[in-house]
């Protein structure tokens, strides 16, 4: 799918505001509404499967999820989620750009420890590679 085609398909709905960083849909389906059709947003979603079972498909490849699942959606990845014929599927849909914050964190200290690792390791290498007289 070229991006002209994936545009189509931008929510634009805002899940969070600057005051509050996180927000929660607890929902059914079919209850409360059929489906979710295919979509993206700037925000990272995590998809739990509270009961039944669900076909999500994720970047236009469908992944079959049951009770006690959690998916994670990152930013500007296409996502839908469909119930199981005959089936009723409680979920919780979390948007959050405090969880991308806290990845990006994450993400800023695991480099910090590979470069102290890769300091450390070369302090080593150097003080062995010295010649003794």
């Amino acid at each position: 799918m070229n991006q002209i085609e994936k545009n189509k398909y931008h929510e634009t709905k805002s899940h969070s505001s600057e005051e509050f960083l996180f927000n929660t849909y607890p929902c059914s389906i079919p209850t409360d509404f059929p489906s979710v059709p295919l979509h993206w947003h700037n925000d990272m979603e995590l998809i739990v499967i509270k009961h039944g079972s669900a076909k999500v498909t994720l970047n236009l490849t469908p992944h079959q999820l049951s009770a006690g699942d959690i998916l994670v959606v990152l930013p500007e990845n296409l996502h839908s989620i469909d119930c199981a014929i005959g089936d009723r599927l409680f979920l919780k849909r979390n948007f959050s750009a405090l969880l991308q914050m806290i990845l990006l964190c994450l993400n800023i200290l695991l480099l910090f420890l590979m470069v102290i690792f890769l300091l450390s390791h070369m302090y080593i290498w150097a003080i062995l590679s010295i010649p003794i007289l």
